[in-house]
């Protein structure tokens, strides 16, 4: 279940993954409030305004983050009351960080495949900069220029 909200008021999160059935604060606009509502175990929270930003890349970023969430942590979370948030940074305490890494790390492979990375990349780079390929690739695969360059990095491709 993928259901889109002002989860805070100062947009510090923007997506949740939920492990158990229960209660969420979240923050309405309107009212000008935080309010409570129910949300069952396997609903993933996206902060409304993802979509307003036009960011497409940081709105999948994060809904695959957060469905990494659920896929990689949901046996080490459930039935203990937390919820995964995901705030765009990486966290300083270490297991946190081990964490949110391992949901980085999966969203990554998700949006990015290694393998199309590679083809797509050896076929742009001809006659381009470097500053040129991370852009049309990011345009390609639908992610940040940020998310595409550490990808690239990340396996020594530039």
């Amino acid at each position: 279940i993928l259901e889109y909200h002002i989860l805070r008021k100062n947009g510090a999160v923007l997506g949740e993954t939920i492990f158990d059935d229960g209660p969420v604060i979240l923050y309405d606009m309107d009212e000008r409030s935080y309010k409570i509502i129910a949300v069952r175990k396997g609903t993933i929270l996206i902060d409304e305004r993802l979509c307003e930003t036009r960011s497409i890349g940081r709105l999948r970023f994060t809904c695959a983050h957060e469905l990494a969430h659920w896929v990689l942590h949901k046996n080490l979370y459930s039935g203990t009351g937390n919820i995964a948030a995901y705030n765009g940074q990486c966290s300083t305490d270490e297991s946190d960080g081990v964490i949110e890494r391992q949901a980085d790390a999966l969203a990554t492979a998700l949006l990015m495949p290694l393998p199309q990375i590679k083809k797509c990349f050896y076929r742009l780079r001809s006659g381009r900069t470097m500053e040129q390929i991370v852009a049309e690739m990011a345009q390609i695969f639908e992610v940040s220029k940020q998310a595409m360059q550490i990808r690239l990095q990340s396996h020594n491709l530039m």
